[in-house]
C-alpha cells in the first residue's frame, strides 16, 4: 500500500485525510521511472542517475490534489507534522532529487501532479488491483 492508495480509500470512505506538510519529496510513477531507465539504457548510458517526477510536494499537497481531482470537496484534508507522530524511523525533511543530468540528456519526466493524476486514473479505471 502507498500513501496514494490510502488517500483513495479514505476518500471513498468519506474519512478525513491527514498528510504530512513538513516533508518534501517527488511522487513518481514506476511507469515513468522505467521509461526513463529504458531510454538511458538505449543510449548506452551507465552510472548513477537521479530519476523522479519534476517538481516537489508534501503528502498534504498530494492529498489535496487527489481530493480536487476526484471532486471530493466534502472530505477534509488536514496538514500534519511528522514530529507529531512517533515514528520508528526518522526521514529527512527534504528528499527531492536533482534530475539535471537526466534533463540534460533530453529525457522528459512528467510533473508530480501529472504522475499522480495518471496513477489515480489508472487505479480508478481498473488498470491495477492495488485498491480492492
Amino acid at each position: 500500500r502507498t500513501f496514494i492508495t490510502n488517500v483513495l480509500e479514505w476518500l471513498r470512505n468519506g474519512e478525513s485525510i491527514f498528510g504530512f506538510d513538513d516533508h518534501v519529496s517527488q511522487p513518481t510513477r514506476v511507469e515513468d521511472l522505467v521509461r526513463a531507465v529504458v531510454a538511458l539504457l538505449a543510449r548506452g548510458k551507465t552510472g548513477t542517475w537521479h530519476i523522479a517526477s519534476r517538481g516537489e510536494a508534501t503528502e498534504y499537497e498530494v492529498a489535496k490534489h487527489i481530493a480536487e481531482l476526484l471532486m471530493k470537496s466534502e472530505v477534509e484534508v488536514l496538514p500534519l507534522r511528522r514530529m507529531q507522530q512517533g515514528r520508528a524511523a526518522t526521514r529527512p525533511q527534504y528528499s527531492a532529487l536533482s534530475c539535471t543530468k537526466l534533463e540534460a540528456e533530453g529525457i522528459p519526466m512528467p510533473t508530480w501532479k501529472e504522475a499522480v493524476t495518471a496513477y489515480v486514473r489508472t487505479i480508478r479505471d481498473g488498470g491495477t488491483k492495488v485498491i480492492r
